[in-house]
């Protein structure tokens, strides 16, 4: 996503603005100025329009993210950039029940705000027509562009292809009724079409934004899909299937020279860290190894700079166990146990490489 700016906080969901936000502003101004040729009150209701939509598409992701957190799934962040904003979830609701209420609540959120402006404006006694070629000038004015803005943010993200949340809905609902994999091959195939058509509709007519969002559909439609299937794969495949079981043990007493020189020499780049008992007692990610590879730190001993952190997975467990708990502990380095004994170890490199090889 680039560089993007934290603006504030609720529920503990950070909101980030992406930089060229402030690109696209300047140029509405000098759009709204000097191409429409709107006067200062025109342009100020034109400008406030524009952060409506945005403070809509906001609400819109915070539905996604509130409802997701009732589940247990929590969001990293909500990004808002000019072509939308996304809720970054940790991961996608596994029951289809789920997924179908997180990504159903987006929509719902603008249908809401529709609704109360609807409800305001009908006892004002103010048209609801569609506005086409003006702007608001006045409060009642900016209030129907509102309500339009949001019955299109509702319409428009209920499209039954990938990466709107119709989407999701779509496999969510098949997904009742068959597994995950065949249910998204499926939701896919139907975002494809819907986008070849907007591709053929976008050339028939010249309209080059029609044209980009069925592109950006047809990609995320045949990513979702590859994504998915391959999921399912690191849930079917065991991580004794890639376990190393010739690992080297480190002492916490080793000196850090032995232990770097022995990771340019071979494979292995993470560590297990053992006492004098041959317990568990930490672990030595790569990246400290190389933070310390210097005259000043070499002849320490590992308990110096090693992370007290470890984890440990039976030998049945999949490889997407795996991925989850070096993801979520922040580890870099994982200790397989069989029959309540350490066997081998898996680490980043291992799980990125079968991923590679999918």
């Amino acid at each position: 996503m680039g560089t993007s700016y934290h603006i504030g906080s609720y529920a503990g969901i950070p909101v980030k603005l992406h930089w060229s936000l402030g690109l696209l502003f300047l140029f509405l101004i000098y759009f709204g100025h000097e191409i429409v040729q709107l006067d200062s009150i025109g342009l100020f209701w034109f400008l406030f329009l524009v952060v409506s939509l945005f403070l809509s598409v906001i609400l819109h992701e915070f539905g996604h993210a509130l409802v997701a957190k009732k589940y247990g799934i929590s969001t990293k962040d909500i990004i808002l950039s000019p072509i939308g904003g996304i809720a970054r979830l940790e991961h996608i609701p596994k029951k289809p029940r789920q997924e179908l209420i997180v990504a159903a609540a987006g929509p719902l959120v603008n249908l809401g705000i529709a609704s109360i402006i609807f409800l305001c404006l009908f006892i004002a006694q103010h048209p609801l027509s569609i506005p086409i070629d003006s702007y608001p000038s006045n409060f009642k004015e900016f209030l129907r562009f509102v309500f339009w803005l949001n019955i299109v943010l509702f319409t428009f993200n209920l499209i039954p292809a990938f990466p709107m949340d119709g989407g999701r809905i779509l496999r969510a609902l098949l997904s009742m009724k068959m597994d995950a994999v065949k249910a998204t091959k499926l939701a896919s195939m139907v975002g494809k079409f819907l986008a070849l058509v907007m591709l053929v509709v976008a050339v028939i007519k010249m309209h080059p934004v029609l044209f980009a969002i069925g592109i950006a559909i047809m990609y995320m439609a045949g990513s979702e899909s590859k994504q998915v299937i391959r999921q399912e794969k690191l849930k079917n495949a065991q991580v004794q299937t890639i376990v190393n079981n010739s690992f080297t043990r480190v002492s916490e007493t080793d000196m850090i020279s032995d232990v770097i020189s022995n990771s340019k020499n071979s494979t292995e780049k993470n560590f297990l860290v053992f006492d004098h008992l041959g317990t568990v007692v930490g672990s030595l990610p790569e990246l400290f190894l190389k933070n310390y590879d210097s005259e000043e730190f070499l002849s320490n001993s590992v308990s110096s700079i090693m992370s007290s952190k470890s984890g440990f997975l039976d030998a049945s467990a999949s490889v997407m166990d795996a991925y989850e708990m070096l993801n979520d502990q922040g580890l870099a380095i994982v200790g397989v146990n069989e029959g309540g004994s350490l066997v081998g170890v898996v680490d980043r490199d291992d799980v990125a490489a079968f991923i590679d090889g999918l």
